[in-house]
């Protein structure tokens, strides 16, 4: 583990869910990058090393695959997700997460563009979960809109 200092930055290990054989790693830091250039059997192999260097098991089963985010080299997220600065307030979130145009005109109609993701969401941001739920919400109040259009259009006629 001497030669490979992202092992260091491990950050958590545990169970997709209870009973599972799927065990999730979390690495934190600069390091955690060159986990994308390492080959998927080296990376299983040193958290194995790492595991049982904290443990008193005897045995651990095989490690039959390893997969791994490549978030650092997409060119669209560079291993990024939501941080909250000291500066940032949760109306920042509210202020993303306003679907435009603000305001319904007779010209422009409500809703044009409407966004959801993580960096969406004032309490589960930098969360696959918040991601989802923005989407959620954003498919309700899609939903709304196109509801108080139909009842609006029922009362005309």
């Amino acid at each position: 583990m001497e030669n490979c200092p992202w092992v260091h930055r491990l950050y958590s290990l545990y169970t997709s869910h209870p009973g599972s054989n799927v065990l999730l790693a979390w690495f934190q830091g600069n390091e955690s990058r060159d986990i994308e250039s390492t080959p998927p059997q080296e990376v299983g192999q040193h958290c194995l090393a790492a595991i049982k260097s904290c443990t008193t098991l005897e045995s651990l089963p095989p490690i039959v695959n390893v997969e791994r985010t490549q978030w650092g080299i997409n060119p669209w997220t560079k291993g990024s997700y939501t941080f909250l600065s000291k500066a940032a307030s949760g109306s920042d979130f509210d202020t993303l997460a306003s679907p435009l145009p603000c305001e319904s005109d007779k010209e422009v109609p409500a809703l044009q563009l409407m966004f959801a993701g993580e960096a969406t969401h004032r309490q589960f941001y930098g969360t696959v979960h918040g991601a989802y739920l923005t989407g959620v919400r954003e498919a309700d109040r899609l939903l709304e809109c196109l509801n108080d259009s139909n009842s609006t259009l029922l009362n005309r006629y």
